[in-house]
């Protein structure tokens, strides 16, 4: 099993992956997982500049389902928040908790970075 340092404070259960797909299988995914974000970042910026709701919602609403496959709670949590706040206008709190997702996804690419 591979040791992921700041495994709480990017919210990601690291053992309960690698438990439920192995190691390598799960570098792979979070690999894959961190890769596809960043366009999604740019999609939901995007959607935001425009005030999409389709479009953020959208974006927020996959992002949701895969980082709560993938065990990433504060992640999934963030993306419910995104989607809801977009469908009722709130385009100021979207744009806020769309930080706290950078934020957050910065920390999971820094954790992953050493081990991968």
């Amino acid at each position: 099993m591979i040791n992921f340092s700041n495994s709480e404070k990017c919210g990601i259960d690291f053992d309960g992956l690698q438990r439920q797909y192995g190691a390598e299988r799960t570098l792979t995914l979070l690999r894959l997982f961190i890769t596809e974000n960043e366009s999604r970042i740019g999609e939901l910026e995007t959607g935001i500049a425009t005030r999409s709701v389709p479009v953020v919602s959208m974006v927020a609403h996959s992002l949701k389902g895969v980082s709560g496959m993938l065990q990433a709670r504060k992640i999934q949590m963030l993306s419910a928040e995104i989607e809801l706040s977009a469908k009722e206008g709130d385009w100021t709190n979207v744009q806020d908790i769309v930080r706290e997702l950078k934020t957050e996804l910065a920390a999971l690419r820094c954790s992953f970075e050493r081990y991968s």
